[in-house]
């Protein structure tokens, strides 16, 4: 993540008044518990209300429950679903997300559309691990996200010979030996939809990371009266690019909507100066190894607090209601965003130094 520009520190949103302001009237337990009777009550007539949340965390559940009961797939299946790099990869999962990004840009998917087209190939590939071969798997690239247009718009005539074509383009700069003509036309993107659809079982309407990122961060300003909004607006953008960025990396089924979004928003209010790191350490984890931990993830320096202490714990407890979830919840979750960076950050440092490896 970015360091935050000084316009996306606590001092704005509605500037340095409007921060003190904050801190001011919750700096008494009574006025805080007034505010959060208020933020309790905001929250469930916006646009996110808590029934939206229990009714995406409840699919959500039963999707993965779904996903780790399917047998594990061949060894192309699992580059894709792990991400796994190789000498000489089939399709591996940063060209299928690749392919998926530039099949979105040419469709003029909505912004969530890329991260959508990547879980619905997750839960593809894990139900039918068979179909992740190198001369279906763009096809069924194509037809996630040709299926996910149609889904948001009137689908042009012609637009499925079109979107062949430029798969076939696509393709040929990954793996230019590879005869793309004819393999994909002869299959046929009709088929290919139905067959995405009947696997998907329907269910074209995933409720990803960037969901949930924008639903928390629209909460959190719904519940701080917007105070923070010009923060709350930069962590969004931030924690979406990084969101985007693992997805390249890892699939849904390690990377749980949910708990990611979570953890990518902690991260960026310690970012943002609004919560001190210490106030997200789980229990069970070493101050001093909690703080390497951060450093050592990508965010580089552990920026300082600009709250007071009583502020600091105001926004802990909108977050948590902002979010729906407890504070050992939080702090796993931004343990796990913790751990995930730091992971990729190993695999990206080997990946450049193969010779260390």
């Amino acid at each position: 993540m970015d360091t935050a520009p000084e316009d996306a520190n606590v001092s704005v949103g509605t500037g340095q008044v409007g921060a003190a302001q904050f801190t001011h009237h919750h700096d008494m337990a009574d006025g805080l518990a007034r505010a959060l009777d208020f933020a309790k009550e905001a929250l469930n007539e916006c646009k996110f209300p808590n029934e939206l949340l229990e009714v995406w965390a409840c699919r959500e559940e039963e999707l993965l429950r779904d996903l780790a009961a399917q047998p594990r797939g061949p060894p192309s299946a699992a580059m894709v679903l792990q991400g796994e790099t190789s000498p000489t990869p089939e399709l591996p999962r940063a060209h299928a997300v690749w392919l998926m990004l530039q099949l979105a840009r040419h469709l003029a998917l909505p912004p969530e559309g890329l991260a959508k087209a990547v879980t619905l190939l997750d839960v593809y590939c894990s139900r039918t691990p068979g179909d992740c071969r190198i001369h279906i798997l763009p096809g069924i690239c194509a037809a996630i996200c040709s299926i996910l247009k149609k889904s948001d718009a009137a689908f042009p005539q012609g637009i499925s010979r079109d979107l062949l074509r430029t798969v076939i383009v696509l393709m040929s700069r990954v793996q230019p030996s590879c005869p793309w003509v004819g393999l994909i036309g002869h299959l046929g993107l009709g088929r290919m939809e139905q067959r995405v659809l009947q696997v998907l079982q329907w269910h074209i309407d995933p409720a990803t990371v960037e969901s949930w990122i924008v639903a928390m961060t629209t909460r959190m300003n719904v519940a701080t009266h917007g105070v923070f909004m010009t923060c709350m607006d930069w962590i969004r953008c931030q924690a979406t690019n990084l969101a985007r960025s693992m997805l390249q990396r890892m699939t849904m089924m390690e990377l749980e909507p949910k708990r990611a979004a979570r953890g990518l928003i902690c991260h960026g209010l310690v970012i943002a100066r609004l919560l001190p790191l210490e106030m997200l350490r789980p229990a069970d984890v070493n101050s001093q190894i909690w703080e390497q931990f951060f450093r050592h993830s990508q965010w580089g320096a552990v920026p300082a607090c600009a709250l007071p202490p009583q502020g600091q714990s105001s926004v802990f407890a909108f977050l948590k209601m902002a979010t729906s979830s407890t504070s050992a919840e939080l702090r796993q979750d931004a343990l796990r965003i913790a751990s995930a960076m730091q992971s990729i950050k190993d695999i990206e440092f080997k990946a450049q130094r193969p010779h260390l490896s």
